[in-house]
């Protein structure tokens, strides 16, 4: 078992070779892929293996350059329409856990409590969508699986690129999984693993008891707080204290 993310055999192959190439190619043809090259392994950067407890485990990139950021399904913070498979999971997120909607789309802060947000595919051309379905990249995905399998986590698959993978994690009684239908618009409600009511947060959190580790705080900050008073500007008084709340 590796003990860092650069201990990964995948980097000294030919496999990463051949990807490497071909994103070299497109920069020579002014072609833009998602994410920028450098922001690819960002979501190895922010969640470190040692700290890694979940994996949640996506299709591949938004095909934006405006909304890809590395991590799967996160956006920059001033992103204001959040694409639709964003909005559905914050609308599991108030659901399960009954928190305020987060203020913007990026979970970084996720990444950080150690869920690994990774695409199966990491990378795709602008305006494609499972464009660089490559198996060189099926690869590493597999690789990291093998490593964390391991060490013994959560799996979270989502969608039906993702779900290939459970076949390798399925029979590891140190690990936990969790399958998912794809957070889309178009996702039929009678699928077999619906997103919707999936509880995909708390169910998460449950696995991780399991397998005595510690939940995930999955909370993200709301919107602005503001202070609020008994005329309806400044603060509100309980006592001598005054409260903030969510706007």
């Amino acid at each position: 078992m590796i003990k860092t993310w650069e201990d990964l055999n995948y980097w000294q192959t030919g496999e990463f070779q051949v990807i490497e190439e071909r994103h070299r190619d497109l920069d020579i043809a002014g072609i833009t892929y998602c994410p920028r090259r450098e922001d690819l392994f960002n979501a190895l950067y922010e969640t470190p293996f040692d700290k890694c407890k979940v994996m949640i485990i996506g299709q591949d990139p938004y095909p934006s350059a405006e909304h890809s950021m590395g991590l799967a399904f996160s956006v920059p913070k001033h992103v204001k329409v959040l694409p639709d498979s964003l909005r559905i999971i914050f609308d599991e997120y108030e659901s399960d856990l009954h928190y305020e909607r987060p203020m913007n789309g990026d979970l970084h802060d996720w990444a950080t409590e150690g869920v690994l947000l990774w695409n199966a595919i990491p990378s795709c051309v602008s305006g494609r969508s499972l464009s660089h379905n490559y198996p060189e990249w099926r690869l590493l995905t597999e690789e990291i699986i093998f490593n964390l399998r391991e060490k013994g986590i959560v799996f979270v698959f989502v969608g039906s690129h993702a779900k290939r993978y459970v076949q390798f994690v399925k029979d590891w009684s140190n690990c936990r999984f969790l399958c998912v239908d794809h957070p889309s618009p178009r996702a039929s409600p009678k699928g077999k693993h619906p997103f919707k009511g999936s509880r995909i947060f708390s169910s998460t959190n449950s696995l991780l008891s399991d397998i005595g580790l510690e939940h995930v705080d999955w909370k993200l900050l709301c919107k602005p707080k503001r202070t609020i008073s008994s005329r309806g500007k400044g603060k509100r008084r309980t006592g001598s204290h005054s409260v903030t709340v969510c706007a």
